[in-house]
C-alpha cells in the first residue's frame, strides 16, 4: 500500500476516534447531570383510592379533608369487611401498602381472621 493512503486512512480513524470519544462524554457528563437531578428531586408517592367519590386536592405535605376520608374508608374496608372468599384478597391488597414494621401483625391478624371465618 501507498504510504500516503496509510495516512489518509489513519488520519480519517483518528478523527472517528476523537469524535466518538467526545460524544461518550458528552453522554456521560449528561447521566451525571441527570442521576443529580433525580437524587436531589423530592418524588412524591400518592396512593389514590380505587373508588373516588369526591374530589381531593394534595400541596405539598397537606392532604384535604375528603383524601383522608377516602382512604380511611378504603383501608378499613380491607381490615374489617372480611368474608371466607375475599380475605386472601384484601390481604394481599392491604399489605402492599403497610410498613415493614407492622407487616408481621398484619398478617398474623388475617390468619386469625381466616380461622375464624373457617369455624
Amino acid at each position: 500500500m501507498n504510504p500516503a493512503s496509510i495516512r489518509k486512512v489513519l488520519t480519517s480513524l483518528n478523527i472517528k476516534k476523537n469524535v466518538l470519544f467526545l460524544i461518550s462524554v458528552a453522554l456521560l457528563v449528561s447521566n451525571v447531570i441527570l442521576s443529580i437531578f433525580v437524587i436531589s428531586s423530592k418524588e412524591k408517592i400518592i396512593i389514590v383510592p380505587p373508588s373516588l367519590k369526591e374530589e381531593f386536592s394534595v400541596s405539598g405535605s397537606d392532604f384535604s379533608d375528603s383524601y383522608i376520608e377516602q382512604m380511611t374508608l378504603f383501608f378499613s374496608d380491607l381490615l374489617l369487611d372480611l368474608t371466607p372468599d375475599n380475605i386472601k384478597y384484601k390481604s394481599e391488597i392491604l399489605l402492599k401498602y403497610v410498613d415493614s414494621s407492622s407487616y408481621h401483625a398484619l398478617s398474623e391478624y388475617y390468619e386469625k381472621e381466616a380461622e375464624k371465618h373457617k369455624k
